[in-house]
């Protein structure tokens, strides 16, 4: 690779900063240049905070490699020794800095997002950077306070050590047939691996990694790259499918019937679950996850509280409020007693352990929780200036719900239901949702959230009822 990614930035194009991580075009945003300076900016902030080496891993993007040499560039001339993980899924990177004196972790990455992008997650000093201080960073690399060092690098792959860990944990009645949807992203060796020495029968769907991801976007929450998943789990006859993103840190499940677990109705389960060893626990939920969530932990013995979407604020809620567990709607699943941060396989391992412990099948367990009606997610495009904007204006509005949440967004919830609308973190469009007792319920209070959005943004701001 040529050397004129170390040239000097004066800006970074202001779209790839995102609310709790970096993600942009590999080709013309987050290029070379930029991920050497972001990695000298990391290992400028890290400096003096601990002597950790910087667990460096990366997907299987067709950018990956270039980007990977460029951060471990900049983090080594940084003054950073650097723990090199390879290409492997963003959770095994995380256990590898686990194993540390210190956390510090940065994850080439662009998750779910099209095959053209890339992105950096990164935990220093054992916190995710979410908000200011990814804006910080961003801010430093094109400064000239940059430290200069010379860092060591070590090389060492990770899987067989963290499969070992899983497989320490959980033994799994042998025969238990399951498929997995890998959707051609990084997780495929590792998942090969683990479910293999789980003694699982697995029958594995797209394990090859692929950065065109030729035949489905890595989304395992977008229901139409499910469709092969949940035909397969049918015609294998298989007791559980579970499908993974781009890098292994988010994961659905899908019954033996072929029906799609939505997330939090995962995280109900598995809360109920560890509650019954950790009575009076805490778990939290995302502002998108159902209202039934609390009800059925709080049947269970313990509290909820709701969180910020997005990795980064739950990883660091996790520590702060020292919940036992918590899960956003876009399965993402964090877990005290491994290490607090979000694993797609972990949580699948997790899962199948719940179920030979049980008498009921995933089906039947699913039957056994409350409903209610719901909406997907929507999202409403505005420009990306005037989204936070919006949302507090719409605070200043009358509601007749009982509680206003506004912890991100705004929540109301009513005694039948509630609408949540927060400023999308990815995308400049607000997002919205619904979930009431009734179709009646539920268009009460979307017609009270447009009667509202009416004072606001007339023009662009308008949902349509429920039916």
């Amino acid at each position: 690779m040529s050397s004129d990614f170390r040239t000097p930035l004066s800006t970074l194009d202001p779209q790839i900063v995102r609310a709790y991580d970096f993600r942009g075009r590999a080709a013309d945003q987050l290029t070379a240049a930029v991920v050497y300076r972001l990695g000298r900016a990391y290992a400028t902030q890290l400096r003096g905070l601990n002597s950790a080496p910087v667990c460096v891993g990366a997907d299987g993007r067709n950018s990956s490699p270039e980007l990977k040499q460029a951060l471990i560039a900049g983090l080594r001339e940084g003054g950073a020794d650097v723990l090199d993980c390879g290409f492997c899924a963003t959770p095994v990177v995380y256990f590898a800095a686990a194993q540390q004196d210190a956390i510090n972790a940065v994850v080439l990455t662009a998750s779910h997002n099209p095959s053209n992008q890339n992105g950096l997650k990164l935990i220093l000093n054992g916190l995710a950077l979410l908000g200011d201080e990814i804006s910080a960073l961003a801010e430093l690399a094109t400064s000239d306070s940059l430290t200069s060092g010379a860092g060591k690098l070590r090389e060492h792959n990770h899987n067989a050590a963290y499969v070992h860990a899983i497989a320490q944990r959980f033994t799994l009645a042998s025969g238990m047939k399951v498929v997995v949807d890998c959707g051609n992203g990084i997780g495929g060796p590792v998942t090969e691996m683990l479910f293999k020495r789980l003694n699982t029968r697995l029958s594995l769907l797209f394990g090859e990694v692929d950065g065109d991801f030729p035949n489905h976007s890595p989304d395992p929450c977008i229901a139409s790259n499910l469709l092969e998943l949940q035909r397969a789990v049918l015609k294998q006859r298989a007791d559980i499918g579970f499908a993974l993103d781009g890098d292994g840190d988010r994961v659905v499940a899908i019954s033996a019937s072929g029906r799609i677990v939505v997330p939090d109705q995962l995280l109900m389960l598995l809360a109920q679950d560890i509650l019954s060893s950790e009575p009076g626990g805490l778990v939290l939920m995302d502002a998108k996850c159902s209202s039934l969530v609390r009800t059925q932990v709080e049947a269970a013995g313990g509290e909820v509280q709701i969180g910020r979407t997005g990795h980064s604020p739950m990883k660091r809620l996790m520590q702060a409020s020292g919940a036992i567990c918590g899960g956003e709607l876009s399965a993402h699943y964090y877990f005290a007693d491994w290490y607090g941060f979000d694993d797609g396989l972990f949580t699948a391992v997790r899962l199948l352990d719940l179920l030979q412990r049980s008498t009921k099948t995933l089906d039947q367990l699913l039957e056994t929780l409350p409903q209610r009606l719901s909406t997907p997610e929507m999202r409403l495009e505005v420009e990306e200036s005037r989204k936070f904007d919006i949302v507090r204006r719409l605070e200043a509005c009358s509601f007749s719900a009982k509680q206003i949440i506004s912890i991100d967004g705004l929540r109301a919830e009513y005694d039948q239901g509630w609408g949540l609308v927060r400023p999308s973190n990815t995308e400049a469009a607000l997002v919205v949702r619904f979930e009431a007792d009734s179709v009646e319920a539920m268009n009460a209070i979307i017609t009270e959230f447009n009667r509202n959005f009416a004072q606001v943004d007339a023009e662009t701001c308008k949902i349509e009822l429920f039916n």
